[in-house]
């Protein structure tokens, strides 16, 4: 499958088109994290992420609820509470930084960041039109290596 490399200021109008004002309807984790996007129901494809909420969250969790932790991926976990939070709440801010993560805020202000320093994986990010990785099916807009963004 064929990407053409794109500057930054294109993948920023590309990421502004497709996420400000869409929410999440919906996720799945396994190997990575899939949020399904309900405005023009696209899929955004991760490896990595980073919130300053989930080392507090992962900490109450372990304390009222160590129940539910007693698995190997707290993070995961407290990741999955998260994620429940933010399905249907705006995303108000999106963008890609020098480093090609994507900063999104959500209405209400909790702030996520998709990061692209995960080893070990062939791509970091992408979006697109059908619920499959950018190997899969031609994204709209993708991060293999952090610093390029392929559109």
């Amino acid at each position: 499958m064929a990407y053409d490399i794109i500057d930054l200021p294109e993948a920023n109008r590309r990421l502004e088109q497709l996420l400000i004002g869409n929410w999440v309807i919906g996720f799945t984790t396994g190997d990575t994290w899939t949020l399904r996007l309900g405005r023009n129901n696209y899929y955004l494809h991760f490896n990595g992420m980073f919130s300053k909420k989930i080392k507090p969250l992962v900490k109450t969790l372990q304390t009222d609820h160590p129940d539910l932790m007693d698995r190997s991926d707290q993070d995961g976990i407290a990741w999955a509470t998260i994620w429940a939070a933010m399905i249907y709440r705006p995303i108000i801010s999106a963008t890609i930084n020098a480093e090609t993560e994507i900063a999104l805020r959500f209405e209400g202000g909790t702030d996520i960041i998709i990061t692209t320093d995960t080893e070990i994986i062939d791509w970091q990010w992408s979006i697109g039109k059908e619920n499959k990785i950018p190997y899969m099916t031609k994204a709209d807009i993708a991060c293999f290596e952090r610093g390029k963004i392929t559109g």
